[in-house]
């Protein structure tokens, strides 16, 4: 196809193929001694095995433009640059026992991604169970072919399929947290709040140790409690005594409270507000966790509940976090769906 748009187009391409092969190649070789120790004869044959191409094919580029400027059409660029994302590469996808996963034509624009939704829909192998190795290196979801070293000869990927996350290990990290979730059970019943929590939110001047544990539930229900403003961050827009005395009075409060487990399992959790609500626990007097919840107690029985659940929820983030993480950063919804 980039044949038939023009000769110097055609070379163009093939010159762009060959820019992407050496980038490619050289760094590869400058990866392997980083940060500088000096190049050895062999990487040295192969840094010139690398060069012969680009020149060459500029060489033809060259010699098929006008050589005079003023009387001479203008090439446009974005030509071959369409030619080159249009063209299409062969693709072959082998298991590590040399069978075939997938035979198909791509365009060097293409992600990794698209190769592994080709993979799902052909074999039902769900995109996080999956990875995709080309010249030992592991091809991303958001890695164009072009940016991996494939070139218009085409590649062969080899496919390894990762072990599926085991249940039981998220049902006993849901387990725990249904168990710590009674803590604030009985804080109201549907969207009447109980008197101890009533209590706190008439508070004026709360205890120091209140006011870091209602902080750190203002930051875990941060875009899942509508009454808490946000900035574009994700962070609560205002952490004054005012704002939490205000998500404390919504109606949706309670039920925010309960069902927190689904916004970690979405991932509407985010890192940043779990680690902000850590540290403020932190900060609260008490060596052990005990400690802390004995001393948020003497101040208030409502407050003391909340910090066990505040508790509990960073034990079940940071689990699911753990878990997510071996599989690419993928949701523990998508992880788990029949849970």
């Amino acid at each position: 196809m980039v044949a038939r748009t023009s000769s110097a187009a055609m070379r163009i391409t093939r010159w762009i193929f060959a820019v992407f092969a050496y980038h490619t190649a050289v760094s590869k070789i400058s990866a392997r001694f980083a940060p500088g120790p000096r190049a050895t004869c062999s990487n040295a044959d192969a840094i010139t095995r690398s060069r012969q191409d680009a020149p060459s094919a500029a060489a033809a580029v060259a010699a098929d433009l006008p050589s005079a400027p003023a009387a001479a059409p203008v090439v446009s660029s974005a030509a071959p640059v369409a030619a080159l994302a249009a063209a299409l590469v062969p693709l072959e996808v082998l298991s590590l026992a040399g069978e075939l996963i997938l035979k198909e034509d791509f365009s060097v624009a293409d992600t990794g991604r698209l190769v592994k939704e080709k993979i799902w829909k052909a074999h039902g192998h769900r995109i996080f169970r999956q990875q995709l190795v080309f010249l030992d290196t592991e091809l991303n979801n958001n890695i164009t072919l072009a940016a991996a070293g494939v070139t218009q000869e085409g590649a062969v990927l080899h496919f390894v399929l990762r072990a599926s996350p085991d249940p039981e290990e998220i049902a006993r990290a849901r387990d725990s947290l249904s168990l710590r979730m009674t803590a604030i059970e009985d804080l109201g019943n549907g969207n009447r709040p109980h008197r101890d929590l009533k209590e706190v939110a008439s508070m004026v001047r709360p205890p120091q140790r209140v006011l870091l544990v209602l902080q750190s539930v203002l930051h875990l229900l941060a875009g899942r409690e509508s009454s808490i403003q946000l900035k574009p961050s994700g962070t609560p827009k205002d952490v004054s005594w005012s704002s939490c005395v205000t998500m404390m009075r919504s109606r949706s409060f309670l039920a925010s409270l309960l069902s927190i487990q689904q916004a970690v399992d979405d991932g509407k959790s985010t890192k940043e507000n779990v680690k902000v609500a850590k540290a403020m626990l932190d900060s609260i007097e008490g060596d052990t966790e005990d400690d802390k919840v004995n001393m948020v107690a003497s101040a208030s029985s409502a407050a003391m509940r909340m910090l066990r659940w505040v508790f509990a929820v960073i034990a079940y983030h940071t689990a699911v976090s753990e878990i997510s993480a071996r599989f690419g950063g993928v949701c523990a919804k998508d992880l788990f769906p029949e849970g």
